[in-house]
């Protein structure tokens, strides 16, 4: 083989493993965006997993705060029956302070969600 074939050769077998290379990067690429693809798509599962969450949860606060609520009903009617203010009272004021924290826990509940349903990644 003369000098002028093998410089041929050479510049034929640099393009080859090039064109290999290539090849290889090309399917990394694609990998590492199917990658990326499924964990955006799983995060995205579990933000509205978490949403989803947040939503039972709220469901029960409410539904604790209507517990609490048709139970002060409840007991103002019967202290009223005996002569006594409720609200006076350290069990009326607990009533009142137990509302409260569910009705702040509520609200958390209801920013939470909105928070998670608008974080889109």
């Amino acid at each position: 083989m003369d000098y002028k074939q093998k410089k041929i050769l050479q510049k034929f077998s640099a393009q080859k493993v090039e064109l290999k290379l290539d090849g290889q990067l090309k399917s990394m690429e694609q990998k590492a965006q199917s990658i990326f693809n499924d964990g955006r798509r799983d995060a995205n599962t579990e933000i509205l997993s978490a949403a989803g969450k947040m939503e039972q949860a709220l469901s029960k606060l409410n539904k604790l705060a209507k517990d609490i609520d048709d139970t002060y009903a409840d007991a103002i009617r019967k202290a009223k029956d005996i002569g006594v203010d409720l609200n006076k009272t350290s069990v009326g004021k607990n009533f009142k302070n137990a509302y409260n924290d569910v009705t702040e826990y509520i609200m958390s509940s209801k920013d939470l969600i909105s928070k998670l349903r608008k974080f889109n990644i």
